[in-house]
């Protein structure tokens, strides 16, 4: 039986962009926080929500999973 050959470029390639991506989300959920928090304190709650909801969005969208935050 043959082994399949395995494309070391492509896996690394794909580890990078995961890592990368994950870092991403991590800083922006700093930043989705801190953004929330001051919108909040200055009575936008609409426009609080929205972000919030954006992220959301994007988040699932990258991810594939529902954010649970």
């Amino acid at each position: 039986m043959k082994q399949p050959s395995v494309n070391i470029k492509n896996k690394r390639a794909s580890f990078d962009y995961e890592f990368i991506l994950g870092e991403r989300i991590k800083s922006e959920k700093k930043e989705i926080k801190k953004k929330k928090i001051i919108l909040t304190e200055s009575g936008k709650m609409g426009l609080a929500k929205t972000c919030y909801d954006n992220y959301c969005k994007e988040y699932s969208s990258l991810l594939g999973e529902e954010y649970k935050g």
